[in-house]
């Protein structure tokens, strides 16, 4: 009846992947300093940490600190969204060169 459809829409996955996947062909890199900002916005279209957290079986705390910036998002979290943690080695060249 009614209820089982409303209790069904309530567990759609807003597309926020989608939509930032949409604009390139391959993985989306982001930076540390980066990953809150995205991890709010996801949450955002969730209606907010709280229900994030519950719908992802995850504490809501630990959702909120790393969506502050605080703790790095954990395994299990990065996951259920579709990320993944990679070491990045960058150098810089002045110059352009070998010199």
């Amino acid at each position: 009846g009614e209820a089982g459809r409303l209790d069904g829409m309530a567990h759609r996955r807003p597309n926020t992947r989608k939509r930032i996947m949409a604009k390139t062909d391959g993985p989306v890199t982001i930076t540390e300093d980066d990953f809150p900002a995205l991890l709010r916005r996801i949450a955002k279209d969730y209606g907010g940490i709280n229900r994030m957290a519950r719908r992802f079986g995850v504490d809501a705390g630990h959702l909120s600190r790393a969506a502050s910036g605080k703790r790095p998002p954990a395994a299990k979290l990065l996951r259920l969204i579709g990320g993944r943690r990679k070491l990045v080695y960058e150098f810089s060249v002045a110059n352009g060169g070998n010199d």
